[in-house]
This record gives C-alpha cells, structure tokens and sequence, in this order.
C-alpha cells in the first residue's frame, strides 16, 4: 500500500496530495480495505484542513484568557496525540525495533547535536535488521 492509492487519480490526486498530512496519511494506511484506507485518508485529510485553522482561530481566543497554559498540561497534548497514532504500528516486531531503535539513537544524540539534527538521526532506526 502507498500513500499514491489514497489521494486518488487525475484531478482527485491534485486535491488529494493538498490535504495531505501525517494524521491522514496514517489513518489511511492503517485501514484494512482500499476502499476504508481511501475513505479514512480523505475524512481525515478533510477534517483537518478544516477544523485545525478553527481550532487554531479558537485556541488563539481562549489562550489569550489563560494565565498560564503550561500549567495545566496543554504542552503535552500535541506529543500524546502523535503517538497515539504512532503505536499501533508497533504490533510488527520489527517496526517497533526499528522505531525504538531510531528514538534511542535521537535522544542519544539531543545533548551533542545541532537542533534538528537528532530528528534526522532518528531514520538511522531504519538500518536495523531483523534476526
């Protein structure tokens, strides 16, 4: 399965690869027929092109009126919800190796690299085989 199957054919594709982001490419490619891949990779894609300038809008307007957000968490919302599209890819063994694999090497790296360079040393995690 490619991510090409999902944003469709001719001037379907066009639109398609606009709405184009991590969250419905991954909820697309998780789908078990082509038709729910296709289907879950459009709604979401739509729902986020969308709802996220609304939700930005709207944040913008109640996060002028709290003190603080830090301090009730709002900063830990955004990696949660990553990786809470991120696990159920790990049910294949060597996913999860190659991604804890490439984490390991990323988080090893934050405290010698340049910013932004430890991300890209994470799809180091690729190079690990499987036995």
């Amino acid at each position: 399965v490619t991510v090409r199957d999902l944003v469709g054919t001719r001037a379907a594709s066009f639109f398609g690869c606009h709405i184009m982001n991590d969250e419905s490419v991954v909820f697309g490619l998780s789908q078990k027929t082509p038709e729910q891949r296709k289907a879950a990779y459009w709604l979401c894609g739509l729902g986020v092109a969308i709802l996220w300038p609304l939700g930005t809008l709207l944040g913008t307007v109640v996060g002028q009126m709290l003190p603080a957000p830090e301090t009730i968490g709002l900063d830990a919302v955004f990696p949660a919800i990553l990786l809470a599209l991120v696990v159920p890819a790990f049910k294949n063994r060597t996913t999860l190796v190659r991604g804890l694999s490439g984490a390991v090497v990323s988080l090893a790296a934050v405290p010698f690299a340049p910013v932004g360079l430890p991300v890209l040393l994470s799809l180091l995690g690729l190079l690990t085989r499987k036995k």
